[in-house]
């Protein structure tokens, strides 16, 4: 009978620091081993349907576990495998923040990413609600006693300048006490969190159909910590306390869609083209189309091509070749593209002219003019009569990088009951005009929501 493949063991976190990751507090290796012996040989056969119950013994079965690349390895090797972390078989856990979150040359290649993020930190509208005005200071002690990550209080300002410069003259000040700090950092923290897990998440996706030169890959799962809160404070969740979108959630929703464009850098600074399709039947004659924007230089951009994509096949990842790649137009820029002076955004589109999945943007890895890229501001608001709201941003000047509509603290603090999110969001606003849907979840007192109650924030 062919092998059947069973996740056989607890999930493995991929931390150095972890020299047996397969060991349990206060029980011996002895008896953890005891036991996985026990439940790989006596249980797991019961785990199938019940006519296989009557001979779970003549059924072989490969063990895809950490732990356990083999049932006969694991054996022959005394009940654990030699190399416990392999990320050859069964799922592994990812944290680091020694690395640059942004990159995905740093990520491990599993047969499943069963767990990995970032932290970021709530708004000043959730946090009011929970904490004192003049504890509202990444120093106070209040906040650093809400961090439960230990390190947190100085890892989290050092991975989000990695990418932001945090001590550029505006933030103000350099010390990490000034009120006007906290702020835009709270809203930074979620950028950096937000490019990370989208990084991390086609990284996963894209290994789903292909192995590396060292046979790792064909990844099965990529699932990330966290969902939502369970108070308010710096935490992994991409939901805060208050169920309010983070930036983050933007980004793994469009980023676990069913069919997307994926762009990055490899370590070699080639750029490189992906789809991943999750769908079940095929896409046919699509083109990415692909726009290079300056930054801090008005709304046209400096290059557009067409890259023609004749099939997508089902349930699948592939890279799109690309032969004469780059044109001489994007040579200077892509030398030099993780420096921020340039956006590249890709478009798929069907035959017929048809966006097919989220628009995709590759970054780039340093984004040093903060509140210097340009500026925009709601120009209408229409009350739809069914909950949701039509809004309207208009650009004055230059292309920006990322733009977060919300509604503002003073409504949220007086109405905490509103429950909402804006439909699209956190996204590179990079024409004159662009479009919203707020839709209303909860409003329990019928409250009136204005176009002065929406404001903007921006790179």
């Amino acid at each position: 009978m062919a092998q059947n493949p069973i996740n056989c063991d607890s999930d493995y976190d991929y931390d150095s620091d972890s020299a047996h990751p397969w060991s349990v507090p206060f029980a011996s290796d002895r008896l953890r081993l005891s036991q996985l012996i026990t439940m790989i040989s006596d249980q797991l056969p019961f785990l199938l349907p019940p006519p296989f119950w009557h001979h779970p013994h003549s059924l072989s079965f490969s063990c895809a576990s950490p732990s356990a690349p083999s049932v006969v390895t694991n054996f022959r090797e005394g009940g654990v495998s030699k190399n416990p972390g392999d990320p050859a078989y069964g799922d592994v856990h990812f944290y680091s923040e020694s690395v640059n979150l942004w990159k995905p040359s740093n990520f491990p290649v599993p047969r499943c990413s069963s767990e990995f993020g970032v932290q970021s930190m709530p708004l000043r509208g959730t946090m009011a609600r929970w904490i004192a005005p003049s504890d509202w200071n990444y120093k106070s002690g209040t906040l650093v006693s809400r961090q439960h990550h230990p390190g947190g209080v100085l890892n989290l300002p050092a991975i989000v300048s990695q990418h932001f410069n945090l001590l550029s003259s505006n933030f103000s000040s350099l010390s990490l006490s000034a009120p006007f700090f906290i702020d835009k950092f709270a809203f930074l923290s979620q950028i950096h969190q937000a490019i990370a897990l989208q990084a991390q998440i086609e990284h996963y996706r894209r290994f789903r159909s292909h192995l590396d030169e060292a046979g790792l890959g064909h990844t099965m799962c990529a699932m990330y910590w966290q969902l939502n809160d369970v108070w308010a404070a710096p935490t992994w969740s991409t939901v805060d306390f208050d169920l309010r979108w983070k930036v983050g959630h933007h980004f793994v929703r469009r980023s676990f869609s069913p069919l997307i464009v994926s762009m990055f850098l490899d370590s070699n600074g080639i750029f490189r083209l992906w789809t991943v399709s999750d769908l079940s039947l095929s896409v046919q004659n699509a083109i990415v189309r692909l726009s290079l924007f300056p930054l801090r230089n008005g709304l046209s951009p400096l290059f557009t091509a067409n890259v023609s994509v004749p099939n997508i096949s089902p349930l699948s990842s592939q890279e799109i070749p690309l032969p004469d790649w780059p044109p001489i137009a994007f040579v200077r820029p892509f030398s030099s593209y993780d420096e921020g002076d340039f956006l590249l955004i890709a478009d798929l589109i069907s035959s017929r002219g048809d966006l097919l999945s989220p628009r995709a943007v590759l970054y780039p890895d340093k984004m040093f003019h903060v509140g210097l890229y340009g500026s925009a501001a709601v120009s209408s608001l229409r009350d739809n009569k069914n909950g949701t709201f039509s809004v309207e941003v208009t650009l004055t000047d230059n292309v920006l990088p990322l733009l977060w509509l919300d509604l503002s603290d003073a409504f949220k603090n007086a109405n905490p009951e509103v429950l909402f999110f804006f439909e699209e969001n956190a996204f590179p606003a990079v024409s004159s005009h662009h479009f919203s849907t707020l839709q209303i979840v909860r409003n329990p007192k019928g409250v009136r929501i204005g176009k002065d109650d929406i404001v903007l924030m921006a790179l």
